[in-house]
């Protein structure tokens, strides 16, 4: 389903060509997304970087941009890959005491939305840093008619934005609650989906975690 389907598609199931819904529907449309997912840890919000250079003695490495949470961080030295425990920025500093101290690295704090620490700081700028992250994908709009979502879970996206209709019309109470159950029962059914898809074998642990 593309952006334009999308948008039909929700006008006629509320009914309703009103001016400030219709020009209000692509900021509902990305309200939908982020209630998804925010929901449901999908593989494909999951990113692991490319390696970027260290710079000897600095601790403090700047994330991208659009990074929502760091999933792991690994240092690659050669052909050498070390994942590092993560850790609170005050044991970062109670560890080294002085943030320039070089050493073999260990550990690494999420410092803010920006920047992680690292510590100790690294010993040369040969070894290189790769961050494994969630981002969030880029929005349907019209300049972006076709996702991700939209392709693979059709239905969950358009209940979802109709739950955000529902409140923006204030519709009645029952309809929202009816929207909202067809919402949690496409949830429960895109959770199988992306558990199977993530199963490698019967003994793996720790399913996709839902919270709607």
């Amino acid at each position: 389903m593309n952006h334009t389907q999308l948008i039909a598609l929700l006008q006629d199931w509320v009914e309703s060509n009103e001016a400030t819904m219709v020009a209000d529907l692509d900021e509902m449309i990305r309200y939908g997304e982020l209630r998804i997912y925010k929901a449901i840890d999908f593989a494909v919000t999951r990113l692991e970087d490319s390696p970027v250079s260290l710079v000897q003695g600095t601790a403090v490495v700047t994330l991208p941009t659009d990074t929502v949470t760091v999933r792991y961080v690994t240092v690659l030295s050669g052909t050498t890959r070390t994942v590092l425990s993560q850790k609170d920025p005050s044991f970062l500093d109670a560890y080294v005491g002085d943030r320039t101290t070089e050493g073999v690295l260990r550990y690494y704090a999420r410092m803010d939305e920006a920047d992680l620490l690292l510590a100790p700081a690294p010993p040369n700028s040969t070894d290189t840093l790769i961050i494994a992250r969630t981002v969030r994908p880029a929005a349907m709009t019209a300049s972006n008619p076709t996702t991700w979502l939209g392709t693979n879970h059709p239905e969950l996206l358009m209940y979802s934005c109709l739950v955000e209709i529902a409140t923006f019309q204030k519709l009645e109470a029952d309809t929202v609650a009816d929207y909202q159950a067809k919402f949690q029962t496409a949830m429960q059914g895109t959770l199988v989906e992306e558990n199977h898809r993530n199963r490698f074998d019967r003994a793996r642990h720790g399913e996709i975690g839902i919270d709607l």
